[in-house]
């Protein structure tokens, strides 16, 4: 900075760049905000977080609520088929008790009817649980030869034929010690895919016509076991069973385990 012969201040370059950049505010706002400037900025920046924390949870409690609702839906429908249950158990009993399971009350419409309303709205568990009571009550299994031959009809009182019984589980609940009792019951032109019978005493029981795509018959009786009219028994396992004298003329026995299984007298093929 230097004098001239007027005694005017002549500034140097540098001088007048600093005298000029401070002159200019305008080019220096940018660097400086408000508090007001400030805070919209920053609201700015937390409005989409906001929203998004929000939708978040939003979606979680639509998450539970969906699951809460399935779980009470689930509940329902497992008091409404155990209800159907006992039901049935009530109007077997109440059967018996007229008179409408006995020989004279053949061809037994009203206790079929009863079963069958009941078959259709029962889980594969208290279907398998039904059978079990009918085997015990005596009102099925009863075309058996083991049976004395006094008996003036040896009919099954409930009939299965028709029925679905797809997924059901029949095992004997002490294991080994004895295998579950469903000799000689009439498993005729019934459903029974990815059924499971395990230690399950199946002696003279009929199959005939029934769909068994990928059942399992593992350590069980099958002995005189009768597999006629078309069968399918694909992807069946029979898997360390007995099937000493089982009936399987023109059979399909596409996939089917018979590992470890006593094939002794049984038929393949029509005599």
């Amino acid at each position: 900075m230097q004098k001239n012969g007027n005694g005017q201040v002549n500034l140097c370059c540098c001088c007048k760049q600093y005298r000029q950049t401070k002159s200019s505010p305008e080019k220096t706002k940018f660097w400086k905000l408000t508090l007001g400037e400030l805070l919209t900025a920053l609201c700015a920046a937390a409005v989409p977080i906001a929203v998004a924390i929000y939708t978040n949870n939003l979606s979680e409690q639509q998450r539970i609520a969906n699951e809460r609702r399935e779980f009470d839906s689930k509940q329902a429908d497992n008091l409404r088929q155990q209800q159907v249950y006992d039901q049935f158990l009530s109007d077997i009993y109440q059967l018996d008790k007229d008179g409408q399971l006995s020989g004279a009350a053949k061809p037994w419409a009203l206790a079929n009817a009863r079963y069958w309303t009941a078959n259709q709205q029962l889980s594969s568990q208290l279907k398998s649980d039904a059978l079990i009571f009918l085997k015990r009550k005596g009102l099925i299994g009863l075309d058996c030869p083991t049976l004395s031959d006094d008996r003036q009809d040896r009919s099954d009182i409930i009939q299965l034929s028709g029925l679905n019984f797809d997924n059901i589980r029949l095992v004997s609940p002490t294991g080994d010690l004895s295998l579950l009792d469903m000799a000689c019951v009439q498993f005729g032109q019934v459903s029974l895919v990815n059924a499971s019978f395990y230690m399950t005493n199946l002696d003279g029981a009929s199959f005939n016509g029934s769909r068994l795509i990928g059942a399992k018959f593992n350590s069980s009786s099958l002995e005189g076991v009768s597999f006629l009219n078309g069968a399918d028994l694909n992807g069946v396992s029979f898997h360390n069973s007995n099937l000493r004298g089982a009936e399987f003329p023109n059979t399909t026995l596409a996939g089917v385990d018979f590992g470890n299984t006593d094939l002794t007298g049984a038929h393949f093929f029509k005599q």
